[in-house]
């Protein structure tokens, strides 16, 4: 995995971000491989970098036929109320792109009924919760490939 040299502290970004924190935000979203993007989200998100990393997925995404989608949440912090209404929106919107989704959330069970909660919400039915990125692909390719 490609890992950004940049050290996100735990904090919110916001829109007086600096022009290298906004890049290193966007940089967290890579395509794995052909069929893959991976997101590595922020130990804190906001309304702001959720903006910004929706953003990457939708560019990147039209450079790829059939894919899906890792959101690697092992090390993020539950979001807000307001955090949490903006993801639902982007996925719904993202999710009309993708074959599955794969939420990379170890063992926090917080953060996978957090997941699903978000999953209900679109129209995606092919997404999984893993514990880790190898199981993620896995569960991608058994989609794609199906």
């Amino acid at each position: 995995m490609i890992k950004s040299k940049f050290v996100f502290e735990k904090r919110p970004y916001l829109e007086d971000a600096t022009p290298e924190e906004i890049q290193a935000i966007k940089d967290n979203v890579i395509i794995y491989d052909p069929q893959i993007l991976y997101l590595d989200e922020l130990p804190v998100v906001s309304p702001f970098s959720i903006g910004l990393v929706f953003d990457q997925v939708e560019l990147l995404g039209q450079q790829l036929n059939r894919h899906g989608l890792i959101v690697d949440i092992r090390n993020t912090k539950r979001p807000d109320a307001i955090t949490r209404r903006l993801i639902n929106q982007r996925f719904t919107q993202v999710c009309e792109h993708l074959a599955h989704v794969s939420f990379c959330t170890g063992k926090n069970f917080l953060i996978n009924t957090a997941a699903k909660f978000v999953m209900y919400q679109t129209n995606l039915d092919s997404y999984s919760i893993n514990t880790t990125i190898e199981e993620a692909v896995a569960s991608i390719k058994e989609v794609i490939n199906d």
